[in-house]
């Protein structure tokens, strides 16, 4: 069904992609997650015949010209420098500030390690297909309009050392699935609409000394958390 993101994102690789990968290539997977992700946050590729330039969620979104995506290129080259560079120098996982956004850093064997998307705009959901960017070292999608709960799938990326996704309306519970994730150092959950209290899994990580920053909105309400680093009010 090509009105939904994964149907796009199907029928890009399958019929528009210029890279044209077989279908045995090790890299098939990563390209057509990415371009899911592109689809599942609202963007529109000017190249495709069909024309998909509104939102799908009624405000927002990007283009494929935003970030390179959907170009001829390997998707390790779907990044461009960002003008929305200000906030990242406090967060950032590099002592650098990097001052792009895309696929902001790939390993030697052509694998994504970092996903940064902040301050794009996007709307839309995080899919649960993130998971197979089983390499994936630092995810940011900071400071956007994206919704809904925020996929159990994280649980699986065993290298994730940073999480980022502040300032957005994220909703629901924060599914307790972080416990295998033994490099995490950093993840940033408030700014959004989540409920419930801090599952024990990343309270765990926290507490064993593992996790540097944990935040969220449990200055007040609607989070409990007692293990947070920092507590937002919602507001400030």
């Amino acid at each position: 069904d090509t009105n939904t993101a994964h149907g796009k994102a199907f029928d890009f690789i399958l019929n528009r992609d210029k890279r044209k990968l077989n279908g045995d290539d090790r890299h098939l997977i990563q390209r057509f997650v990415l371009t899911l992700i592109f689809y599942a946050m609202g963007g529109t590729d000017e190249t495709d015949p069909k024309s998909y330039h509104t939102s799908t969620y009624g405000r927002g979104g990007w283009d494929s010209d935003t970030v390179h995506f959907l170009t001829g290129l390997h998707e390790c080259h779907w990044v461009k420098k960002s003008l929305e560079d200000h906030f990242w120098g406090i967060l950032s996982i590099e002592s650098e500030i990097d001052q792009r956004v895309g696929v902001t850093k790939c390993n030697e064997d052509m694998e994504v390690t970092e996903l940064r998307l902040a301050d794009l705009n996007l709307v839309g959901f995080l899919p649960e297909e993130i998971k197979w960017l089983s390499t994936l070292e630092s995810l940011d999608m900071q400071n956007n309009h994206l919704a809904g709960p925020i996929p159990k799938s994280l649980g699986d990326l065993d290298d994730l050392r940073y999480l980022s996704l502040d300032g957005n309306n994220f909703s629901g519970s924060i599914p307790d699935v972080f416990t295998g994730l033994m490099n995490l150092e950093r993840v940033y959950l408030n700014f959004n609409e989540f409920n419930g209290a801090m599952p024990t899994s990343l309270c765990y990580l926290r507490e064993s000394g593992i996790l540097e920053d944990l935040w969220s909105d449990c200055g007040g309400y609607p989070i409990t958390c007692t293990c947070c680093t920092v507590c937002c009010d919602m507001v400030a």
